[in-house]
């Protein structure tokens, strides 16, 4: 078996929901800032039903001044190797 990283866009979003609320910022200055077109879309990222894309991940980022590394949580999966799966 081999291991493989993804990212847990669940744990992921709660990070992020947990970063915005340590430096008191709402999701309604998220959607203003990043020009974001409604506050549903930062409240699926909030849930994990969504995830934002590398350039709102970068703008977020520099908003929140926070490393894009600090709102990723990655997890190990195993996956069978093609032989394996025999």
């Amino acid at each position: 078996m081999k291991k493989h990283d993804i990212i847990d866009t669940v744990e992921s979003g709660k990070k992020i929901k947990d970063i915005c609320k340590e430096k008191n910022v709402k999701a309604i200055e998220i959607v203003e800032e990043l020009g974001i077109a409604e506050a549903t879309y930062v409240y699926r990222w909030y849930k994990g039903k969504s995830f934002p894309s590398l350039y709102m991940l970068f703008k977020l980022s520099r908003f929140l001044e926070t490393p894009i590394d600090d709102f990723i949580v990655v997890n190990k999966v195993k996956t069978l190797e093609k032989d394996e799966e025999r």
